[in-house]
């Protein structure tokens, strides 16, 4: 129970050390005071209305260390004073005092109260470096010369929560608070709506004046106007009290007790706890809590609405202790009422006859094939105290089943009951005694299951089954758990087939564009007619004149074709056709691209049918630049063919007739290929 004891010693310590929190900032305030002594005089006080007043303010530094903070002057209505040292602060050194000097407008107001009042404030340090902040005021009384007519108006309400179908009172203080004498004071309270009327009060007078109201379920509320004259005046003064709420009482209050340390040793504190919850309107003050054995215990415990307030007591124990707490309360509906906490008990032991028993339980049968039955438990009851245990009481949940007189300190006592039961599940006994200090205490068992198996039956013939055909059926598949799966499968293969046939389509479709474009190549290459592949080909000049430039850039060997369109051809003779055969054949002994082969012979005849073939051809050119192989159809065949021929050619050298000669040979392939 050490521990106990700690916990009383920590508690008394914070209870200490928060009085001391609480009393040291006062002494320090004390100490703070005492370092600054601030004075104020006035001239001119005595008005007889609003006006100007001299002011003249001292502080003085009384203490032997310099000021670390600066001193500074307020005035009546919380502004601070500028015009005070500078920018309204003042530092002061150890023993140091600053005087000023200034005037003040008195407003009604303060003609009013009677007096002005002016604050200097400095910041101060505790030991422990914590600034705050000290206030120090001084007052100036008014005398005001003239006719004042006041009156002041003080309400007070009684109780400030009323309970249900009480009376509650609304009650006025009215003071002269001029210098005249004030008559026909009428004062109309809106709770009820009545007026009472004050006939005279003197100057410095004072008169109450009450109302009163029943509440019932629904709260009041109270306001009142005022009116009043100067005595011998006609003019009217009003005044008006504000509004004001009179609650319905709703309390809720509860309380509790609770054990802070429900178990210590003896001699050691015990640590009991009250605890109000307050969740109503209506609060309590002055409470005193009571023992029904310790009598007095609390006092002057404040309970304000919607709060909870914890309270402690320590006592210290010798025996077990009940204790039962009962809370006198007096309420803001001025009713006074009682509450009882529930009865804690708080156990109080003695280390040296601390009672211990042990509890060892068996049973014959821990498996039962029939119920109701009759079962054997065995309990050994063993005392491991140093000291005898007494009266010790035997029990199986409510039923008593034995008491034992007595266990010597060591001891084992055996119990042997024979017990039927209706049902199976866990038993379990408990021991209860009372120690040397009359704490009663129990002590439990450890735990026996029972349970129920069903008897067993005597072994029959057992029939051999027929063994039903084996029934093969096809395995689940994937398609029969998810039916979407099939459908989106069938889909897509749709779909697949579909892209197949398209694809094929396609590709037949180039395999025969690719062989329509090789037989219309083929075709076109055999045809009659073609183009000329030439770059470029001027049909304004002499062909010679072409093969001459062509031949003198390096290609005299190359075969060209010249680019030539066969048109339709007029009807050709017979002796045309011999003719051209004819020279053909004597042209094309040889074949002209064979390098080694000799050079053909050209007759004369050969050369006069090339010149006029040559000459055909150069009158069939067409505007569009082609040039047409067949005859103009305006002139007759007799002149092509008795036309005169030319005079042989003369002697040219021999590079000359060199190139003539290859030039007729292709000109005769040319009309070669045109057969």
């Amino acid at each position: 129970m050490i521990n106990a004891r700690s916990k009383a010693f920590d508690t008394l310590l914070a209870a200490l050390l928060a009085l001391f929190a609480v009393l040291f900032p006062l002494t320090a305030h004390a100490q703070s005071l005492d370092m600054v002594a601030f004075t104020m005089e006035a001239s001119g006080t005595e008005l007889s209305g609003p006006g100007e007043i001299q002011i003249s303010a001292r502080v003085t530094n009384t203490s032997d260390q310099d000021m670390a903070y600066p001193v500074s002057l307020y005035g009546p209505s919380g502004d601070m004073v500028s015009a005070f040292g500078e920018n309204g602060s003042v530092y002061l050194k150890a023993g140091q005092y600053f005087s000023w000097s200034g005037t003040y407008a008195v407003t009604e107001e303060d003609l009013d109260r009677g007096s002005v009042t002016f604050t200097v404030r400095y910041n101060m340090e505790d030991a422990e470096g914590n600034i705050y902040e000290v206030m120090q005021e001084a007052g100036i009384v008014l005398t005001y010369l003239g006719e004042r007519v006041s009156l002041s108006v003080t309400r007070t309400l009684e109780p400030e929560v009323c309970r249900s179908g009480k009376v509650a009172s609304v009650i006025y203080d009215l003071v002269n608070s001029g210098n005249v004498e004030l008559t026909d004071i009428k004062v109309t309270e809106s709770m009820n709506g009545r007026t009472q009327t004050v006939g005279h009060l003197s100057p410095g007078g004072s008169q109450k004046v009450t109302f009163t109201a029943t509440i019932q379920n629904t709260d009041l509320t109270s306001s009142a106007k005022i009116e009043y004259k100067a005595e011998g005046e006609k003019e009217t003064f009003k005044k008006e009290v504000e509004a004001v709420t009179i609650p319905v009482a709703k309390p809720d209050l509860k309380m509790s007790l609770s054990a802070v340390t429900p178990n210590v040793n003896i001699g050691e504190t015990a640590i009991m706890r009250i605890t109000f919850i307050n969740n109503g309107n209506v609060s309590y003050s002055n409470v005193t809590v009571r023992d029904a054995k310790k009598g007095e215990v609390l006092t002057g415990i404040e309970i304000p609405a919607g709060t909870t307030v914890e309270r402690d007591k320590e006592f210290t124990l010798t025996e077990p202790t009940t204790f039962k707490f009962t809370a006198l309360l007096s309420d803001n509906t001025g009713e006074t009422r009682e509450m009882t906490s529930e009865s804690i008990p708080v156990q109080v032991y003695d280390p040296q006859n601390t009672l211990i028993l042990t509890l060892d339980l068996t049973c014959d049968h821990e498996t039962l094939s029939e119920l109701p039955a009759v079962v054997r438990f065995t309990l050994n009851v063993t005392n491991n105290a140093d000291n005898e245990a007494k009266n010790i009481k035997i029990t199986h949940g409510s039923v008593n089943i034995t008491n034992i007189a007595s266990i010597a300190a060591g001891q084992t006592v055996k119990l042997e009951r024979d017990v039927q039961i209706s049902h199976t599940g866990q038993f379990r006994f408990t021991a209860s005694a009372s120690d040397s200090l009359g704490n009663s205490l129990s002590f439990q068992s450890n735990t026996v299951q029972l349970s129920y198996a069903l008897p067993t039956a005597e072994p029959t013939s057992v029939p051999v089954p027929t063994v039903a055909p084996l029934v093969t059926e096809p395995p689940v598949t994937e398609e029969d758990l998810n039916p979407m799966l099939v459908q989106g499968r069938q889909i897509a293969r749709l779909l697949a087939m579909i892209f197949a046939g398209l694809l094929a389509a396609g590709l037949i479709l180039l395999i025969a564009a690719a062989v329509s474009r090789a037989v219309s190549k083929k075709r076109s290459d055999s045809a009659y007619d073609h183009l000329d592949l030439a770059a470029r080909r001027d049909y304004g000049r002499d062909p010679d004149a072409e093969e001459d430039d062509d031949e003198a850039a390096g290609e005299a060997e190359k075969e060209e074709a010249p680019s030539v369109v066969r048109g339709d051809r007029d009807e050709v003779t017979e002796e045309e056709v011999t003719t051209l055969r004819s020279g053909v054949t004597r042209a094309m002994v040889h074949d002209p691209l064979d390098v080694d082969a000799p050079e053909p012979e050209v007759t004369e005849e050969d050369v006069v049918k090339a010149q006029e073939k040559r000459g055909q051809e150069q009158e069939a050119y067409e505007d569009d630049g082609f040039r047409v192989s067949r005859r103009r159809a305006e002139a007759p065949a007799e002149e092509s063919t008795a036309k005169e021929p030319e005079p042989p050619a003369k002697e040219q050298p021999a590079e000359e007739e060199d190139k003539r000669q290859r030039r007729a040979a292709r000109r005769r392939r040319n009309v070669q290929d045109g057969e």
